[in-house]
């Protein structure tokens, strides 16, 4: 293991040039608390949905309401 932004070419354990290469491994997360207040939950979600079906809703009778040619 060494960091990504180090460059190894020579292998160290058997001493052979130019044998390594690089390779994807497991990424590291780092999970934080989350403030209380926060609205991670789904509630701004939630909020932002029932606004939006009302307007829709308004929008839908207005568009019965109207004549077309």
């Amino acid at each position: 293991m060494h960091l990504s932004s180090e460059t190894m070419f020579d292998c160290v354990q058997c001493e052979q040039s130019g044998t390594l290469s690089k390779m994807l491994g497991r990424p590291t997360i780092h999970k934080t608390q989350k403030a209380k207040d926060s609205q991670a939950d789904g509630s701004l979600t939630k909020k932002f949905i029932e606004e939006n079906r009302e307007i829709l809703k308004q929008q839908q009778e207005e568009a019965v309401k109207k004549t077309y040619e």
